[in-house]
């Protein structure tokens, strides 16, 4: 199982497991097909365990699981629990369009399935190939609001440039939210010249992805804005989302940190990872909550009881970190 890169509570009880004090649905990076979500439960007592999720295509899905890897967000609206793929490159440098999905289900539609010993949790989902789509968006909200991207080296400017398709840039999805009737995905990649991440709002994607058909014309209707999160990121030391949620005021809080890829000059410092919470409606710098000095890098973030729990990266194991 490779390690979790995104985290979202459940709000249902899961068939087939005892009656969990909490359980988080997590997503998987660099995972493929039906092996992209899985469920982590915490039960009475501290008992901690991971359960497998298969996501089988729907009769309405225009990508099948085996078409899909890497997935780096979620997110959740009304009934559906939605997971996107990060949309970059492969560990060469080239757009792998495999990447570039979003695929939801229904929390109340899981079942549990028996294998012999082996248990897990199924669901069908609707799986839709994203294609270009949030980049040609991207550009053009990008193109409209003039805002400029942090510069990459040579090196890694002609890779980009053999991925890209008329001057799109790769977009590298690792957080998403759905407030009120926007969706919000956070951006490792690229960066804003100032160092700070972007935070990309699709009006009315809420509502598209909760739409009877999925499809990605429905995408491409959507009017985009771009924000550039006033986070502590420098040209020196640049700031991606490492990953995303909302809360009740809806505020957003974000875990950001070094891009930890090669893309700028090589004179650039990677930045630590932060937990912080930025209110969208002002034009204040984010709050710092927690900082994770001594650990590996931060991955996802979900709420837990009354504190908070964080998905680190570390490989072929679901390992996570608690704060009251």
């Amino acid at each position: 199982m490779n390690e979790a890169s995104a985290l979202l509570g459940v709000e249902t009880a899961l068939p087939g497991t005892a009656e969990p004090a909490q359980a988080w649905w997590v997503a998987h990076d660099e995972a493929e097909g039906t092996e992209l979500v899985s469920v982590l439960i915490e039960e009475p007592g501290g008992v901690w365990s991971v359960r497998d999720v298969a996501l089988h295509g729907s009769a309405r899905s225009t990508a099948s699981p085996e078409d899909m890897t890497d997935a780096e967000a979620l997110a959740r609206t009304g009934d559906y629990v939605v997971v996107f793929g990060s949309g970059f490159l492969d560990g060469r440098g080239r757009l792998d369009g495999r990447r570039s999905f979003v695929s939801r289900f229904r929390e109340d539609a899981v079942v549990f399935e028996r294998d012999g010993k082996h248990k897990a949790l199924s669901v069908e989902a609707d799986q839709l190939d994203l294609g270009s789509s949030l980049r040609v968006a991207f550009r053009d909200a990008r193109a409209l609001q003039g805002l400029e991207l942090l510069a990459v080296t040579d090196a890694v400017a002609r890779e980009m440039t053999k991925a890209d398709e008329d001057g799109l840039v790769p977009l590298n999805v690792e957080g998403a939210a759905c407030l009120g009737d926007d969706l919000l995905l956070g951006l490792r990649w690229p960066v804003h010249a100032s160092g700070n991440p972007f935070i990309v709002n699709l009006r009315g994607g809420a509502s598209w992805l909760r739409s009877p058909d999925l499809t990605t014309d429905g995408l491409t209707d959507l009017s985009m804005t771009v924000d550039v999160a006033p986070t502590s990121g420098s040209q020196r030391r640049p700031n991606g989302v490492r990953g995303m949620t909302s809360d009740a005021e809806g505020d957003l809080h974000l875990i950001v940190g070094s891009t930890e890829r090669d893309l700028v000059d090589h004179k650039t410092k990677r930045s630590g990872f932060v937990h912080v919470q930025w209110d969208r409606r002002s034009n204040e710098a984010a709050q710092i909550v927690e900082t994770f000095e001594g650990y590996r890098r931060v991955e996802g973030i979900a709420r837990r009881n009354d504190g908070w729990i964080y998905a680190l990266d570390d490989e072929d194991a679901v390992v996570v970190l608690t704060k009251d």
